[in-house]
């Protein structure tokens, strides 16, 4: 869903190939990170779970609005960077892109 937003936003600012493929490439290494961060936050509420400590009040009932809004962040954040580090239509294209 956000990389068909991200895909739709691309052709309304009518980039190139190569702007594309780095619009792309920084959106993957986005993505991953923060595939990452999710990982590593995993692990310290396992650790929480060894210990027997008590995970902070805001965990215990979370709200689904919070969740949603955290969910629209991630979007705005995965699509504006992207976007924003496209680059000039004169730059050349990134190695992955010239094949």
């Amino acid at each position: 869903m956000i990389k068909g937003l991200l895909d739709k936003y691309a052709v309304k600012r009518q980039l190139n190939d190569a702007q594309k493929v780095r619009v792309e490439n920084n959106g993957v290494l986005l993505a991953s990170g923060l595939i990452a961060g999710e990982a590593l936050i995993g692990l310290l509420f396992a650790f929480f779970a060894v210990v027997e400590w008590k995970t902070p009040i805001i965990f215990e009932e979370p709200s689904f609005l919070i969740s949603l809004l955290v969910f629209v962040v991630v979007a705005i954040v995965l699509v504006r960077i992207p976007l924003n580090n496209a680059g000039k239509p004169d730059e050349p294209a990134p190695p992955s892109a010239v094949f």
